[in-house]
Order: structure tokens, then C-alpha cells, then sequence
């Protein structure tokens, strides 16, 4: 079973615009990787802190992919628009009959 990588991270709701561009060229470093590739935030922020998450969805390597993005987040300074650090969670189905589509 492939893993799906989940990384989120914090901003101020001042720096969505002009995080948005560096956020999508890390996204697009990440998808030779993955299957599928989502950015997605929160609905709603917090004390003007908006919450983001980037989905790699059945990774095929995960050191390979995570290197990837670390590469590419310091090329695009995306760190330079972040309120928190950058975190990665792993997780895997669990079992090959939980998963569902139409």
C-alpha cells in the first residue's frame, strides 16, 4: 500500500496572495511523485492566521518526494511567508478494502 504525505503549516491570512505562487511551484516539485496533488486550506482562520495543507496523494517515494519539496521550498523562500514550521505526517490505508470511489 502507498502512503499519502499531508503537510500543513500556518500564515497569516496577509501573506495567502503571495505565498500562493511559491506554495504551487513546491506543489508541482512534489508531483512526480505522487499520484495525485491537492493544496488545500482551512475554511476558516483563526485570529488572522489561515491554515494550509498540501495532499500527495500515493507516494511512490517519500524520502525522494520530501527532498523534492525541502529543495523547492527554499528555492521559492516559501518559508519567508510562514507563522509555523513546515509539518509532514504519513499515513497508509488500513486495509486494501477502505478505500472507495464512484
Amino acid at each position: 500500500m502507498t502512503p499519502s504525505v499531508y503537510i500543513y503549516y500556518k500564515l497569516a491570512d496577509a501573506h495567502q496572495e503571495a505565498a500562493l505562487a511559491p506554495a504551487q511551484d513546491v506543489l508541482r516539485a512534489g508531483a512526480s511523485h505522487a499520484r495525485r496533488v491537492l493544496l488545500q486550506r482551512r475554511p476558516d482562520s483563526k485570529e488572522g492566521i489561515a491554515t494550509w495543507m498540501e495532499v500527495y496523494e500515493d507516494v511512490t517515494d517519500v524520502p525522494a518526494l520530501l527532498q523534492a519539496l525541502d529543495q523547492a521550498v527554499a528555492r521559492n523562500q516559501l518559508d519567508s511567508y510562514l507563522a509555523s514550521p513546515r509539518l509532514a505526517e504519513q499515513f497508509v490505508p488500513l486495509t486494501s478494502d477502505t478505500a472507495f470511489s464512484e
